[in-house]
């Protein structure tokens, strides 16, 4: 193991920030001004497709991505001669609605389903005779029947205990991507209250687990002793074990710090932590969220989240198919794509993006789709794009691209507005990161079709940047999460609507008017 160079290069308290998303993980170092000392990332990741609409993967190999992003730290540090002596914590942030199972000696019993995973269960545990007499009554008013029969469909462990009854029964720990990884840091079952996005018997409202005798308790097969103790954010889950320190590369037994779910974090790194901002998070999947400080989900019987500040909530809304829809798009026309790659400009050996150099060609040759319309709702990656669009003649494929980003944010408006119209209640901010957020065409279309102002930041790590805010926190290097955001959050580019131009200000770090850029 690694114990780092003699010369100590820096003294600034540093924070261990890693974020297990869906395409990638990250493993990143910050200093207490959120600044990236050192940052490693794994991307793509691959996972086991069984059958059609599964997607699943052994749960050791969840483990084994965060072992080597710490190991390709350490000689990152050692090729750089950084002194990491002053690593104080850890903090994990992670995708949502992955469920492991694991037995009474914590090892793993089938592979893990990925919230990405499609399958749904037909036959769900019934509820008492009281419960369906109370829905059935309730259901003259409003659809509640149908709403309860949706979510236990969606319910993984309610498919496992159809499909795989045999590690069903032999099932004594039930935990999310979030709690595993703590299980093998720590040797703890536990999470954190603000990690349990899931179908499981869950208070979002409380950030407790529900009580046995509870209609979601009933609707799940789940039993109350497989789940973990909850903790705060905030609160330490455990610290590393020896052979966690020994696999990760890390020199000392550092704590582990209760985090939130992806979103959360990605939410609190982009500088909102006030009720009224609202966030737009442009990856595989898009979510707005609102932040909001009543218990408002965004549709009836759908929770608000928890979120990584206290007293305040997540009201949002997913979009499933998010810039997923253009990066098959681009797959798909790869061959007919592989010009602009031939034809770019490398400098100093630099590359670019395949996203980028398309939006280079549509500004330079004024491209538009015409009348050309694509139907999000009909994207589905086993089928020909072409039923998707209306009115396809002769348009180039560029033009159809249009379309399809066109139709990305006409689902983004109708989000907003469905979102507002819920909550009710005014935004006072509208900022978005994500892989997406790094397109200027797409953030001034939003800005266009919303008819707001929207503020990027210049971060690429938001996600791991919320975890390092709280890990500073807890490590009492500030006082409230208003002095942290306005310390650590990088400067914010903003989109106007009406205009092509953009305005650069700081909305954190030296704080200063805003000026044209």
């Amino acid at each position: 193991m690694w114990q780092g160079p003699v010369e100590k290069m820096t003294v600034t308290p540093l924070y261990l920030a890693i974020d297990f998303g869906s395409q990638s993980v990250r493993a990143v170092i910050f200093d207490n001004n959120g600044n990236v000392v050192l940052k490693h990332q794994r991307y793509p990741l691959k996972y086991l497709h069984p059958e059609q609409g599964f997607v699943e993967q052994q749960p050791v190999w969840f483990y084994q991505q965060v072992a080597i992003c710490c190991q390709n730290l350490q000689l990152l540090a050692l090729a750089q001669n950084l002194d990491l002596s002053e690593l104080r914590t850890l903090g994990i942030t992670t995708m949502r609605n992955t469920l492991f199972n694991l037995d009474a000696n914590g090892q793993a019993l089938r592979n893990a389903i990925v919230w990405l995973d499609q399958r749904k269960a037909s036959n769900t545990p019934t509820l008492h005779w009281g419960w369906r007499l109370l829905f059935s009554v309730a259901n003259v008013l409003k659809p509640v029947l149908a709403t309860i029969n949706t979510l236990q469909g969606e319910a993984f462990i309610n498919y496992i205990a159809q499909h795989d009854q045999h590690n069903w029964q032999k099932t004594e720990h039930l935990l999310l991507l979030s709690g595993y990884i703590t299980f093998r840091l720590t040797n703890h079952y536990v999470d954190s209250s603000a990690n349990i996005i899931s179908h499981l018997p869950f208070d979002f409202k409380t950030q407790q687990w529900h009580k046995p005798t509870s209609w979601q308790f009933q609707a799940l097969a789940v039993k109350t002793s497989w789940l973990p103790k909850l903790l705060k954010v905030g609160e330490r889950l455990g610290q590393l074990t020896a052979s966690a320190q020994q696999e990760l590369h890390i020199a000392k037994p550092l704590p582990v710090i209760a985090m939130a779910s992806d979103k959360a974090c990605e939410v609190l790194g982009a500088g909102c932590y006030r009720a009224g901002q609202l966030h737009i998070s442009l990856g595989t999947a898009i979510s707005v969220t609102l932040l909001n400080d009543k218990f408002i989900g965004p549709k009836a019987f759908y929770p608000a989240y928890p979120s990584l500040v206290p007293g305040l909530y997540l009201t949002e809304v997913m979009l499933p198919h998010g810039l997923n829809v253009l990066s098959e798009f681009i797959q798909r026309h790869a061959t007919e794509l592989q010009f602009l790659t031939d034809t770019f400009t490398y400098t100093k050996g630099q590359s670019t993006s395949i996203e980028h150099l398309i939006e280079l060609y549509l500004a330079a040759n004024n491209v538009t789709a015409r009348d050309l319309v694509f139907e999000l709702s009909k994207f589905d990656q086993v089928t020909n794009y072409q039923q998707g669009f209306v009115n396809l003649t002769s348009h180039s494929i560029f033009e159809q691209y249009v379309a399809i980003q066109e139709s990305v944010v006409n689902s983004i408006n109708t989000a907003l507005k469905q979102l507002l119209k819920r909550v009710q209640c005014s935004v006072n901010k509208l900022v978005i990161t994500g892989g997406g957020a790094n397109s200027r065409r797409l953030l001034q279309a939003i800005s266009e079709k919303t008819q707001r102002t929207v503020d990027k930041p210049e971060v690429t790590e938001a996600g791991t940047l919320g975890v390092a805010i709280i890990l500073a926190m807890q490590d009492k290097q500030y006082s409230s999460i208003a002095e942290a955001v306005n310390s650590m959050c990088a400067e914010t580019t903003v989109y106007t609507p009406v205009t092509i131009s953009t305005l650069t200000r700081s909305t954190g770090k030296n704080d200063t008017n805003s000026e044209q850029k």
